[in-house]
């Protein structure tokens, strides 16, 4: 049995659906499927980090047919993107109807496949309607994150903060006044930025380190160092909650608000939204995170995310899709 992952990322799109995507092949891999990933890039070409995948960058939303003889070849095609238009997932399954549809914003309506949305309240309120020729997979045990985070990890606050995780993905526009803020309310701490290219904007900071591109070993034993985080909520969230490390959370874009807004309700994450003065929020929020430690049980956070997302995926694509035969065609 093989497969096909269609994605998007770059810098207005983050990464946060290649690392998904990366952590769903491999363990793909290792149920002994072969298969690569084609990642349709927006803007400047990147390097792309070690994803230990095969991976390639291929214009393929601009011309599916480039790549009708892969996806017509393939038992099972993965699609993750915000991008493709409903003409193009049409067009798609007039060539293969086994599809794994990562759909965690628009909840389209699918004649056939899978259906995955791994966010918080998915399961409730995700397709009312639901096609019974497709499989829905729904809810934060879908989760699909690398398994360098999957180790329990309880975590506390320091007082003495001295290391502070900062990651905003595609929200770059609001690195200078978040590390101001951030130097003002810890004047002692290092901050370790993690971005995926070398930030346009200017950033200033004697406690400031910038690591650019690492891999996934690299950046959990970051979060781990460090005594709290300031994060996005895309992907990289989730991979913290894992690890438990008490975070900020910072919503940079529409699609992130309700994930982060329902963890913020659990206290898993300090919230700061981008309405009023959000630099007077995230001031606030970073003089609060000590008294966290008295509120928060961190190993409450264990059940949050398992883990194991991306192998109880690979699982039920084997399983619906039927490694000894194909089902749907």
């Amino acid at each position: 049995m093989n497969y096909l992952i269609l994605t998007e990322g770059g810098s207005t799109l983050g990464w946060g659906h290649l690392i998904r995507c990366a952590a769903l092949a491999l363990e793909l891999n290792r149920l002994s499927l072969q298969g690569q990933m084609l990642i349709d890039w927006c803007g400047e070409v990147s390097t792309l980090p070690d994803l230990n995948v095969s991976s390639h960058f291929c214009a393929w939303r601009s011309d599916l047919s480039a790549v009708r003889s892969l996806i017509v070849a393939v038992d099972v095609v993965v699609l993750d993107s915000y991008q493709c238009t409903s003409f193009m997932i049409d067009n798609l399954l007039l060539l293969n109807r086994n599809v794994v549809f990562f759909d965690d914003y628009l909840h389209r309506t699918y004649p056939c496949g899978m259906v995955v949305d791994p966010t918080p309240l998915a399961e409730q309120t995700a397709y009312p309607i639901r096609n019974p020729l497709v499989t829905y997979c729904l809810g934060l045990s879908w989760t699909c994150i690398r398994s360098e985070f999957s180790e329990r990890r309880l975590c506390r606050i320091n007082r003495d903060t001295s290391h502070i995780f900062l990651a905003l993905g595609a929200g770059e526009a609001f690195l200078p006044e978040c590390i101001e803020a951030i130097s003002g309310a810890y004047p002692k701490a290092h901050i370790h930025l993690i971005v995926r290219e070398t930030p346009s904007v200017v950033l200033s900071s004697e406690k400031l380190h910038i690591y650019r591109n690492i891999n996934a070993n690299t950046l959990c034993q970051m979060i781990d160092f460090c005594d709290f985080g300031i994060v996005a909520g895309g992907q990289t969230l989730y991979e913290v909650l894992a690890r438990c490390l008490p975070v900020i959370a910072f919503p940079v874009v529409d699609n992130q608000v309700l994930d982060v807004s329902y963890f913020n309700r659990l206290s898993a994450v300090h919230m700061v939204e981008q309405v009023g003065s959000w630099r007077l929020n995230l001031e606030k929020a970073l003089l609060e995170m000590t008294s966290l430690e008295d509120v928060i049980e961190r190993s409450l956070m264990t059940n949050l995310i398992d883990g194991l997302g991306a192998q109880r995926l690979a699982n039920a694509i084997v399983d619906v899709f039927d490694i000894h035969g194909v089902i749907w065609q």
